[in-house]
C-alpha cells in the first residue's frame, strides 16, 4: 500500500488575500512530510515534522500564528494519535511553549493522561528536558 499524506490549514472561511501565503505554505509542510516519510516511513515522525512545520510559519493559526484570546495571551491546543496502539496526548490551553505538538506527543508516551491543561501542561512542559520553552507572541 503507497502512503498518502493529506493535511489541511484550518477550518476556517481564510480571507483571499491569504490564500497565496497558506497554499504555500501547505506545499512547505508538505514537503517536510515527504521527506521524513521517505526517511524514516514512520507515520507519527512524518506527522510530527508536520505539524511543527505549520507550528513555526505564522500564516498558520498555530504556534506562532496564533490568535489572541480575549485578554490578549496566547493560548494553544494540540492533540496526537497512534493508530498502531491507539495511545493519545493532547494539551489544551498551553502557553509559552514554541511547539505545543511535542508537548502533547510527550503527553502521549511519558504520561498515563491523554490531556493536560493550562498551567498543567506547560509544568509537564518544562520537566521534559528536551524542549525548549519560548514565547510564541
Amino acid at each position: 500500500m503507497k502512503s498518502k499524506i493529506i493535511i489541511h490549514g484550518g477550518a476556517w472561511n481564510i480571507p483571499e488575500k491569504l490564500h497565496k501565503a497558506h497554499l504555500s505554505g501547505l506545499e512547505k509542510a508538505l514537503k517536510v512530510g515527504q521527506k521524513i516519510l521517505k526517511a524514516t516511513d514512520s507515520s507519527l515522525e512524518t506527522v510530527l515534522a508536520i505539524i511543527k512545520n505549520m507550528e513555526n510559519n505564522p500564516t498558520f493559526d498555530a504556534g506562532k500564528g496564533s490568535f489572541l484570546n480575549s485578554r490578549g495571551e496566547v493560548e494553544m491546543d494540540a492533540g496526537i494519535m497512534l493508530g498502531d496502539d491507539l495511545s493519545a496526548g493532547a494539551v489544551a490551553g498551553i502557553q509559552n511553549v514554541k511547539n505545543p505538538i511535542e508537548v502533547a506527543n510527550l503527553v502521549r508516551c511519558k504520561t498515563q493522561h491523554v490531556l493536560l491543561v493550562g498551567s498543567g501542561a506547560r509544568d509537564f512542559a518544562q520537566e521534559q528536558k528536551s524542549l525548549i520553552l519560548v514565547c510564541v507572541v
